[in-house]
């Protein structure tokens, strides 16, 4: 009985540590991401950035007609192009979430409207969530078979 507790406790243990295990050991990209943005009147391409917490990101921001600047809410970061001088900013995306873009320059009629998403998704991966629930129903099911064999029957 104390045995079976026991493995138990530690499949449980297993499980929550599951979830904390360090992104290296899921699937990640090496060093810097670079990321490219096309600036128009009055749009971003790509309108959604999607990165991992804890990338390092190279976001390369170029314009085809006027002036435009990039604003990240939430990260208080910021860069400007022109035709002939693309911007770059290098960032470590450390917060978690979705955060608005817009541009930071006065670009035209429709400014206000040029806005984007910067979508930060958590550092662990599905496959670390399926392990946690895998050991967690193990730690279940052994635990409801230590039961079974104490009951007088």
């Amino acid at each position: 009985m104390k045995r079976r507790r026991l493995a138990s406790g530690l499949a449980l243990l297993g499980a929550l540590g599951a979830l904390f295990l360090p992104q290296r050991l899921a699937p990640a990209r090496e060093g810097l991401r670079d990321i490219r943005v096309v600036a128009r009147q009055f749009t971003f391409e790509p309108a959604v950035i999607q990165v991992r917490r804890g990338e390092q990101v190279r976001l390369r921001l170029v314009t085809r007609d006027v002036v435009h600047g990039i604003y990240i809410e939430g990260y208080d970061l910021q860069l400007q192009t022109e035709a002939s001088q693309p911007g770059e900013l290098v960032f470590r995306a450390e917060q978690a979430g979705t955060f608005r873009l817009r541009c930071s320059v006065i670009c035209g009629s429709q400014h206000p409207l040029m806005t984007g998403e910067l979508q930060v998704q958590p550092a662990f991966g599905l496959w670390q969530l399926g392990l946690a629930v895998l050991l967690a129903a193990a730690s279940g099911a052994w635990n409801a078979g230590g039961r079974r064999d104490a009951q007088p029957g």
